[in-house]
């Protein structure tokens, strides 16, 4: 997507045109709506009565973090940041603090989610870090099983609480 262009290497003016043009375009309701409902289409890990939900892939037994937990949050910000304009980073956090401190109408959401996004991203590098550590493929399944039942709780109210927003999404950009 071009707004979440950063230039790696040559003429960082043509990226910096690139983004004037594009801030020339917004807010842009249709292009944010299409990113939002890309966020609250994928279904988190939750089951009707809040138990998390796993999958099996290649024999093991998990939930896909950065699929279904950390990607939803990632497009509703990156909807939110462009439905207010802020093209000054791809950076999820710096997007929900930005559309956080607007005037947007789902700031109140945007806050809601960074605690949420931090446990979450948390979660996942510990599990990267602990199998990188003992020579295991990284993956970003996790094992809701192998965490202390305090661990499951957090997990359970943070994907609760990325529900509420997908919820509250759906309703402002009428999906």
């Amino acid at each position: 997507l071009c707004f979440d262009l950063r230039v790696l290497f040559g003429d960082g003016d043509l990226g910096d045109a690139l983004g004037h043009t594009i801030s020339g375009h917004l807010p842009n309701e249709r292009l944010a709506r299409i990113l939002a409902r890309q966020g609250t289409g994928i279904a988190l890990p939750l089951s009707t009565f809040g138990r998390i939900e796993v999958e099996d892939v290649d024999g093991r037994t998990g939930v896909d973090l950065r699929t279904r937990a950390l990607q939803p949050i990632v497009r509703m910000a990156r909807a939110l940041a462009l439905d207010t304009g802020f093209l000054s980073s791809a950076n999820t956090f710096d997007r929900l603090r930005h559309v956080a401190q607007s005037d947007h109408p789902m700031a109140a959401r945007a806050k809601d989610l960074v605690p949420p996004f931090t446990t979450l991203v948390d979660l996942h590098l510990r599990g990267q870090m602990q199998a990188a550590e003992v020579g295991e493929p990284l993956s970003d399944l996790l094992d809701p099983d192998a965490l202390h039942k305090s661990q499951q709780n957090l997990l359970k109210e943070t994907l609760k609480t990325v529900q509420d927003a997908q919820s509250a999404v759906k309703k402002h950009y009428g999906l």
